[in-house]
């Protein structure tokens, strides 16, 4: 676990299961609930709700904002929501994905069920007492990723999802509205938010963020990540 303040701490893949994969999932306690940014897989759910116990902290979550719609993810929201009635928001895309997904829950942690997911819309601020998460559309990865900004404590933080990894390439690129075009702009758009901590899907951006992102945004309109 890493306490980023007192408020916010993230749980690394390795602090949920034994095994790869799974991701980076940020906790938020405010106003009297505990908020997440992404899930994980079905399996971490249980590690997430005993980490939450542990510290002290309201549980289970209130509310829980998605970054995308796969599996590694999206599939722990699922059971979340069906367990324990945590509110899902994602971007329209994640809503209809979830809508059209199957009503039962499979032993596949890839494969998602069928969930209600509340919209939100590029640019949206959501309020918790002192602490705010404000939502940008940022596709790339997917045509439908959101990164979300943290405000808590005097921190800003970003939750960029799999736009890109730590090692300056984008992430996965089978999905089918990959596109590397808009990954850059995407970066581009999370420069300006003056964030002093940054988590990409999978791992913590050591160092300014700025600094990771120029030269990722560099990377990116070099023609590098065609080849």
């Amino acid at each position: 676990m890493m306490r980023v303040s007192d408020n916010l701490i993230v749980l690394p893949p390795a602090d949920q299961v034994t095994a790869a994969p799974g991701c980076v999932v940020g906790a938020l306690r405010a106003a009297g609930a505990t908020v997440l940014i992404d899930a994980g897989l079905e399996r971490n759910a249980a590690t997430i709700l005993r980490t939450l116990d542990q510290l002290g902290w309201p549980g289970p979550p209130k509310i829980l904002f998605l970054t995308h719609a796969h599996g590694d993810h999206a599939s722990g929201a699922v059971g979340l929501h069906r367990r324990h009635g945590t509110r899902i928001l994602s971007h329209p895309g994640v809503v209809a994905i979830l809508a059209a997904a199957p009503a039962q829950e499979t032993d596949d942690p890839w494969t998602l069920a069928s969930c209600p997911v509340e919209p939100i819309a590029d640019g949206q601020r959501f309020t918790f007492g002192e602490a705010t998460i404000t939502a940008y559309s940022t596709p790339g990865h997917t045509a439908d990723g959101v990164a979300y900004l943290v405000e808590v404590d005097g921190v800003r933080c970003v939750f960029s999802g799999d736009l890109v990894m730590s090692n300056m390439e984008p992430g996965w690129r089978g999905d089918p509205k990959f596109s590397i075009e808009d990954t850059v702009r995407s970066l581009e758009r999370l420069m300006p938010l003056g964030a002093e901590r940054m988590f990409t899907g999978h791992s913590a951006i050591e160092g300014n963020p700025a600094e990771f992102l120029a030269k990722t945004i560099a990377a990116g309109r070099s023609g590098a990540w065609s080849k």
